[in-house]
């Protein structure tokens, strides 16, 4: 019977694991996905103009 209960808490620790893995991945990429976005390259490349291009990014990034 503890062996069962044993498997249950490691399978509910390993769900609750992945739950928050899931959740920090998601938000990681929904905040890559906002600061990649072409806006702020756009603002970026519109304040500094003579930087142009691709050293232009590399300054921003």
């Amino acid at each position: 019977m503890s062996c069962l209960v044993l498997h249950c808490r490691s399978l509910s620790l390993s769900l609750s694991l992945s739950l928050s893995l899931s959740l920090s991945l998601c938000s990681g990429l929904a905040f890559a996905v906002r600061f990649s976005s072409p806006i702020p390259q756009r603002q970026a490349a519109w304040v500094n103009p003579r930087r142009g291009g691709a050293h232009g990014c590399a300054t921003f990034f």
